[in-house]
């Protein structure tokens, strides 16, 4: 068997450290992205815009019905936040919708997306059995 001469062996060492490298990323934007899909199946997206009335009942809604200590929800104001609304219309698209259907109130939860103040209110009863 040849031996190697320095230059072969920078170059191999140097793919291995690139290999364990692409490797090493890839495994831990997965692990970051599974994170992120369980995280999502356990909370509420709740999009929201500054001064909509809907939305402000339904916020009361959640109050009165101490729904944020019952399940997690995390508010993404989309009227000044142009990031919020960038992953509003990303979460309508992969509902099927598009943007020209959609307005806030919007929910999303477990994949499923809900539109204005009376899906908003069917969704935390049915999350939470309160149904009538």
């Amino acid at each position: 068997m040849k031996e190697m001469k320095s230059d072969q062996k920078i170059m191999f060492i140097l793919m291995a450290v690139l290999i364990i490298s692409a490797a090493a990323y890839f495994l831990s934007s997965n692990t970051t992205s599974n994170m992120q899909n369980k995280e999502d199946e356990t909370k509420i997206i709740f999009y929201v815009g500054d001064g909509c009335p809907h939305c402000e009942n339904v916020k009361q809604y959640i109050k009165m019905n101490q729904i944020d200590k019952k399940i997690v929800i995390e508010e993404r104001e989309v009227y000044n936040n142009k990031q919020n609304l960038e992953m509003l219309k990303l979460s309508a698209q992969k509902c099927g919708l598009s943007s020209s259907n959609i307005g806030v109130p919007f929910l999303v939860y477990k994949g499923k997306c809900y539109i204005g103040k009376d899906q908003a209110i069917e969704l935390f009863e049915d999350v939470l059995g309160l149904r009538k």
